[in-house]
């Protein structure tokens, strides 16, 4: 089993609904999928018989999951497991059944970060990060915003030292202390 599945399942199962969707068959997968989970985070099973068949291979039609596909993540090896709905797919390094990859702890704060905004339509989003390491590229992101909030941060409170330093001059009309402030008069 890849390393981190059950600490995936766990940390997600409170902000999304986890189903496993499979091109193998049942009797197969069922064994598998249950040593996966066997804590019970997992909603739902489909296995090859929810799948579509042409040209000989199966795919994964996403509208047999009756769910709002603008809320939909498939996460999948295969850049093409969803032939008829490519903008949901997040894809997976493939597990070479040895190392201890760290790819699916890694993909969780992104995975949280989408749930917690509340996104209305996550394809968008996903869309951005095709053909990326997704957890590295929104560490990445992160990193910059943070530089870039910091920066602002920065300018702001610069701006404010720059205004508490200035002099403040107020007429006498408008609540100061006195003085007369028109540059006309002398």
């Amino acid at each position: 089993m890849r390393h981190g599945v059950p600490e995936f399942f766990r940390t997600l199962s409170d902000q999304y609904e986890i189903v496993i969707f499979t091109r193998e068959p049942s009797t197969y997968a069922m064994p598998i999928i249950d040593k996966m989970d066997s804590e019970g985070y997992i909603w739902y099973r489909l296995y090859r018989d929810f799948t579509r068949h042409e040209k000989g291979e199966y795919y994964k039609d996403l509208t047999n999951l009756n769910r709002d596909l603008r809320r939909v993540i498939l996460l999948d090896t295969r850049a093409d497991a969803s032939k008829t709905h490519p903008e949901n797919v997040v894809v997976a390094p493939k597990w070479d059944g040895k190392s201890m990859d760290f790819w699916l702890l890694d993909l969780i704060p992104f995975l949280q970060t989408l749930a917690s905004t509340r996104t209305t339509d996550v394809r968008p989003i996903l869309t951005s990060y095709q053909g990326t390491d997704i957890p590295s590229a929104f560490a990445e992101n992160q990193k910059r915003l943070e530089a870039e909030m910091e920066l602002r941060r920065a300018q702001q409170a610069q701006q404010a030292q720059l205004q508490a330093s200035k002099p403040q001059l107020t007429p006498p009309a408008f609540g100061g202390a006195g003085g007369s402030v028109n540059p006309w008069r002398r």
